[in-house]
């Protein structure tokens, strides 16, 4: 299982930014997140952007971007697609339901590029209840990860 590292509680204001990241146009927010998480990054990290459940990663990709802008040494790769949309795992909750398994996840991932060598991964993804895409990340990579998430 990934190490997952959330650097703010969800609560308040912190909860109004973590909704707000999820809008890869919400530069304000993407910054205010960018800042909190950079410190969490390991030197020369590789920021692995988490894709939604349509298969999007553009609100992490931006996320890790500006990260990268507080993180120096840091690099992006979009190395995990999905294979298939799955239902959001959020709006699973909202209806009183379950979030997806990581299982479920892994089926529908896969890996679209190599990773760098030698490098600390670092997934990126924007909100985490259970940690269970970051974990399927990591099964789908075949390599320990650090979760970080806002």
């Amino acid at each position: 299982m990934a190490d997952i590292i959330g650097p703010e509680y969800y609560v308040g204001p912190h909860r109004k930014i973590a909704q707000r990241i999820k809008d890869p146009f919400d530069t304000e927010a993407m910054e205010v997140a960018a800042k909190a998480m950079a410190p969490f990054v390991p030197a020369n990290a590789v920021l692995v952007p988490a894709p939604d459940s349509t298969g999007k990663s553009m609100a992490n990709q931006v996320l890790a971007t500006a990260i990268m802008g507080h993180a120096p040494g840091t690099i992006m790769r979009s190395v995990v697609a999905r294979k298939v949309a799955v239902p959001s795992s959020r709006i699973l909750r909202q209806q009183g339901k379950r979030g997806l398994t990581v299982k479920q996840h892994v089926d529908s991932m896969i890996q679209v590029a190599p990773l760098p060598p030698g490098r600390p991964i670092v997934v990126i993804d924007n909100v985490s209840v259970e940690g269970n895409t970051i974990n399927a990340i990591e099964y789908v990579l075949q390599t320990p990860v650090l979760g970080l998430v806002y």
